[in-house]
């Protein structure tokens, strides 16, 4: 006969034993049989997992059972675990097998349920665990024109099976400056308005919180450095340059270390004397300076100091305008009055003119025009007179240009001579500047003048009369003269007086 023991909980491996006894005979034994219960177990550990793209994994499949049992990894994308699995051999003292599964540089792709299915012979087990493998980007190096918002952007990954999207935080450095519940467009962004140059070098971070039943993984990103680029010099305003000075201009570049600088003049590239700096990566920012020696009319218009190109271009222009100011050289007779020209040239701008002499006492009364000024002289000795200019353009000091003014004194005393006699004139000049030469034809009267200004001629073979010079004087002589000849030696020593002053 067939007898049920009814339906029992087991929870470990047992024995149990049917005997069958005589009703008649209770304490006689007439047969017995002895039925082993074996308990099956399966446990995978972790049980559920996420991790960020490039991690790696272990996932153990311990399975409970007798010697006969075997191990298989499978996934819900259906892809070939076997060289990526493996299994111990059978444990007789814990009655346990162990499978392996190893992943290594996960990707979004290994996103799955993981099943380890354990074959007991009589029956087939399987118990699940789930991997998302999420895919970080964190915010790259920004770099932006000072003024205009920088917009940093960390993306994500979404997980399909996730309750709920993940939650934000962004950090500036080690501070955290806003948090939030992500919409689920895949990515964050963060603006940071109108930042300038003392923004420049500032990290900023985020992270990203995931909840999946009872796991909750927080992952942080790299920080990202933030580059403002602005350019700026000290003083760019109009330069006025007086002729033949120097001028030295100097503009700065912040930013990362790729910028660079280059000048141009008049929209023409311009290399000569350009000095730049190492970058600073303290300051975030690099010098550029340019010397034009020697300034003249070729470098009246603009420089300009530049970064890039096109649309994001940073540039400064310096603006140059030469001028020159010029006094012709005084030379005047003894008593005689001299007009001193200073004359402006190259500059636009609103100037004064004001004269000072060689004590440095102003001198009024000159008639000034729009580019020039006269002041008139009459100095007694050698002295100097110096005519500044001041342009209302001009930043720096007045300009001063100062002249020498040379005396000198013409003697020609009177002759009184007998009607028929020889008559012996003579010219001295004193005081007169040594470059100044007189300069015999040898005909003797083709009389040229050499001086600092150029030569003077005079020809005077139309008078019948002998010029005969010495080392300090010069001899007229008319032999038998009429009234109207011995006039002609007044003239003649006029003439060569006038040479002088020219």
């Amino acid at each position: 006969s067939t007898q049920s023991t009814g339906v029992h909980e087991i929870q470990e491996d047992a024995e149990f034993t049917c005997k069958v006894v005589s009703v008649d005979y209770p304490d006689s034994e007439m047969a017995e049989a002895v039925q082993n219960i074996t308990v099956y177990d399966v446990t995978v550990t972790p049980d559920g997992s996420i991790l960020e793209d490039g991690a790696n994994i272990t996932f153990v499949c311990v399975a409970v059972g007798d010697d006969s049992i075997t191990l298989e990894w499978l996934n819900t994308n259906g892809d070939d675990l076997s060289s990526v699995s493996s299994q111990d051999a059978y444990n007789d003292t814990a009655g346990t097998r162990t499978g392996y599964l190893t992943l290594t540089e996960v990707t979004v792709s290994n996103s799955s349920t993981y099943t380890c299915q354990v074959d007991f012979g009589t029956d087939t087990v399987s118990t699940d665990t789930r991997l998302d493998v999420v895919d970080l980007v964190a915010p790259s190096k920004t770099t932006v024109n000072t003024g205009v918002d920088a917009v940093l952007t960390c993306t994500y990954t979404e997980i399909s099976d996730e309750p709920s999207q993940p939650t934000i935080k962004w950090f500036h450095g080690d501070t955290e400056i806003s948090s939030g519940v992500l919409s689920g467009d895949g990515e964050t962004n963060l603006t940071i308005s109108s930042p300038d140059k003392n923004d420049n070098g500032e990290s900023y971070s985020c992270s990203f919180s995931y909840t999946i039943d009872s796991v909750t993984e927080e992952f942080n990103t790299t920080a990202a450095q933030l580059f403002v680029r602005d350019i700026e010099s000290d003083d760019n305003d109009l330069r006025v340059i007086k002729y033949g000075n120097s001028v030295f201009l100097e503009c700065t570049v912040y930013g990362d270390s790729d910028i660079t600088i280059d000048w141009s003049f008049d929209d023409s590239s311009y290399s000569d004397s350009v000095m730049s700096s190492a970058y600073d990566s303290s300051s975030y920012s690099l010098t550029s300076n340019l010397t034009v020696s020697m300034v003249d009319d070729a470098d009246n218009g603009n420089f300009t100091c530049a970064h890039g190109q096109a649309a994001s271009a940073l540039s400064l222009d310096f603006e140059i305008d030469v001028y020159n100011v010029t006094i012709e050289e005084g030379f005047v007779k003894s008593g005689d009055s001299l007009n001193l020209t200073c004359t402006l040239s190259g500059l636009e701008s609103a100037i004064t003119f004001a004269w000072y002499d060689s004590n440095g006492d102003a001198v009024s009364g000159a008639n000034d025009a729009a580019a020039e000024s006269i002041l008139e002289v009459t100095p007694s000795t050698d002295t100097d007179y110096t005519c500044e200019v001041v342009s209302d353009a001009e930043s720096s000091d007045a300009s001063n240009t100062t002249v020498a003014v040379e005396v000198y004194e013409i003697t020609a005393p009177d002759v009184s001579v007998k009607l028929g006699f020889n008559a012996t004139l003579s010219c001295t000049v004193t005081d007169i500047d040594a470059d100044v030469t007189i300069v015999f034809n040898i005909d003797r009267r083709l009389v040229p003048v050499t001086g600092p200004r150029g030569i003077h001629k005079k020809n005077f073979k139309h008078l019948q009369c002998e010029l005969n010079p010495n080392k300090s004087s010069i001899t007229i002589r008319v032999w038998f003269a009429n009234r109207k000849a011995i006039e002609c030696v007044r003239t003649i020593r006029s003439h060569i007086e006038n040479m002088f002053t020219g």
